[in-house]
């Protein structure tokens, strides 16, 4: 959870993070609320481990630990009343930077295709006018 507007240096546990989840059972139609254990891993490590033994408020569990801001971080999620479902769900810390190299690829290839359109209406524009042109020349030949 991104706390967007939060001065970080004025909070009691800075270097925190919060997770929050909800998990839903598509099959049953229903939000589990059973126990889980939640891991942090960076990678393969573990990181942080909390073992619930139900949901919390309006079946949400929350997660809360420090972690650096760099990391390969990803949430293991085990499901105890369901026979031993584990899923893992990578995620980045809001102070980790962004991979601006794919964005700014797409733009480029944005770029070069209106371009790459534009010349060619051009070039079929100038086509026309050089047709009509030479049309003419032999007509009045």
């Amino acid at each position: 959870y991104d706390f967007q507007g939060i001065n970080q240096e004025d909070t009691q546990q800075p270097d925190d993070v919060r997770l929050f989840l909800v998990i839903y059972n598509l099959l049953k139609n229903t939000v589990y609320d059973g126990p889980v254990t939640l891991k942090i891993l960076d990678g393969d490590q573990v990181k942080y481990t909390e073992k619930k033994i139900a949901s919390e408020e309006e079946s949400i569990y929350t997660l809360q630990g420090a972690l650096p801001s760099s990391g390969n971080y990803s949430l293991a999620i085990d499901l105890d009343d369901e026979g031993g479902i584990t899923t893992i769900i990578p995620f980045t810390l809001s102070s980790q930077k962004f991979n601006w190299g794919k964005s700014v690829a797409a733009i480029l290839v944005f770029l070069i295709c209106v371009v790459a359109v534009g010349s060619r209406k051009a070039r079929i524009k100038m086509d026309r006018k050089m047709n009509a042109k030479q049309r003419k020349e032999e007509e009045a030949a």
